[in-house]
């Protein structure tokens, strides 16, 4: 079933862990105004290749919103909520 993969580039995510990578991203800038793609890799303890595409992904679904090399709460991780 499909239904619970997210594509993100050449890889397949569970909603699931999409949903626990998101609130690490929102957990982090509720202490922090900025995250940077090294910050975000730590945070979900990745690759910087596989944390790239995710970030990307967080992007354009505007849950973060990139400026030069650093990313800011885009307007999804500011109406967050726990689905």
């Amino acid at each position: 079933n499909k239904g619970n993969l997210l594509k993100v580039e050449n890889m397949y995510i569970s909603q699931k862990t999409m949903n626990k990578i998101l609130r690490a991203v929102h957990e982090h800038f509720q202490e922090n105004e900025t995250i940077t793609l090294g910050q975000f890799r730590d945070l979900i303890n990745t690759s910087r290749k596989m944390a790239l595409p995710v970030l990307e992904y967080l992007d354009v679904n505007k849950y973060t919103n990139k400026m030069n090399d650093i990313r800011r709460p885009g307007v999804k991780m500011v109406n967050f909520s726990e689905e």
